[in-house]
């Protein structure tokens, strides 16, 4: 069966992670997959291994303007005719309105990475990447859902060894308002306050990378807190850090704990939506109320001074990672879901 895996998006975030982890999942379930992608996406640096008449690079505008839209329903009209796809899986929900018409005998699969309902209606059949968007989504549409969430590759079964030295307290972020780093520089000033010694390490990029900086120098944690571009080299950051913190004010799921767990670093999140799939409170990590800033300086108190608690959760974390998130397990789901496609025989 022929099925053709799509991302319209050109940088790399958690969806087109997701779109080449599905794309290795179909090829296992032993599917010939094909991956369409638009000019310069940076995810074509990660296909090389895939055979060229099986990549599909298409330019076409993601816009509903009816006359663009109409010439880009045309493009990839013209490209998935030649593909001839049973199935075809859009991780971007604008590309829902464009290959529906484009291609309508396919079955089309919405995966739906965060809480938007646009253009839903378009797609067969819908895959939602943790129960808070299920939950939301059910509110919108009465579309066949299915849950399915994203996975993440272990880099090793062994035993990650920390050095020793001060705990660092670590993230990796867009800096937007949403996901709340000025928190974590709260609890930072009042663990300063109290005594304890640590380091905090911060990474990513966005419009709030000055207000962020200026905090710091205000709040007199430049002796602490560390603030650097985005991180290329994720296993490196996990090995440099000892807690991975989430502060959002809500998440659609987060994938960045689950590399933290998959490196054995214990985390810590805001019960922000996807992050609750995620965690077991206080069995593979500590989840705290959205907001509560005392509540983040306690649990991270703890496991400043406790590093015996770190390594706990650390391994309880990686555990769950392996039973509940790994490709091998995540694949056998999605198998069931496209087993259970109405008339399935048919493609």
């Amino acid at each position: 069966m022929r099925i053709v895996n799509c991302i319209s998006g050109k940088d790399f975030g958690g969806s087109k992670q997701a779109f080449l982890d599905y794309g290795l999942m179909l090829e296992d379930l032993g599917y010939e997959v094909h991956y369409l992608v638009r000019p310069n996406a940076r995810c074509l640096h990660h296909l090389k291994h895939i055979p060229k008449q099986r990549i599909h690079v298409q330019h076409y505008h993601r816009t509903t303007c009816p006359i663009i839209k109409q010439h880009s329903i045309q493009r990839l009209s013209h490209c998935l005719k030649r593909i001839q796809p049973s199935i075809i899986f859009a991780h971007k929900q604008i590309d829902l309105a464009l290959l529906k018409p484009a291609y309508p005998q396919a079955h089309l699969i919405g995966v739906i990475h965060g809480f938007n309902y646009q253009y839903i209606e378009q797609a067969d059949q819908l895959i939602t990447v943790s129960s808070a968007v299920q939950t939301w989504l059910k509110q919108h549409t009465q579309k066949p859902l299915h849950l399915l969430a994203n996975s993440v590759k272990t880099p090793s079964l062994s035993q990650i060894s920390k050095p020793q030295r001060p705990p660092v307290i670590g993230t990796m972020t867009i800096f937007r308002r949403k996901k709340k780093i000025e928190h974590l520089l709260k609890a930072c000033k009042e663990l300063k306050r109290r005594g304890h010694v640590f380091q905090v390490l911060i990474a990513g990029r966005g419009h709030r990378y000055l207000w962020l900086k200026s905090l710091i120098q205000a709040w007199g944690l430049t002796d602490v807190v560390s603030l650097h571009s985005w991180i290329e080299d994720k296993s490196d950051f996990f090995k440099k850090i000892d807690i991975y913190c989430v502060t959002s004010r809500t998440e659609s799921f987060n994938i960045s704990l689950l590399e933290a767990m998959a490196h054995q670093t214990c985390v810590v999140s805001s019960a922000c939506g996807g992050p609750n799939d995620i965690i077991i409170h206080e069995k593979s990590g500590y989840l705290f109320p959205v907001g509560n800033i005392t509540t983040l300086v306690q649990q991270l108190e703890h496991l400043i001074v406790s590093p015996t608690e770190r390594e706990k959760l650390a391994q309880a974390g990686f555990k769950r990672v392996l039973s509940h998130f790994s490709q091998t397990v995540l694949k056998h789901e999605l198998a069931t879901i496209l087993g259970g496609i109405r008339d399935f025989d048919k493609y």
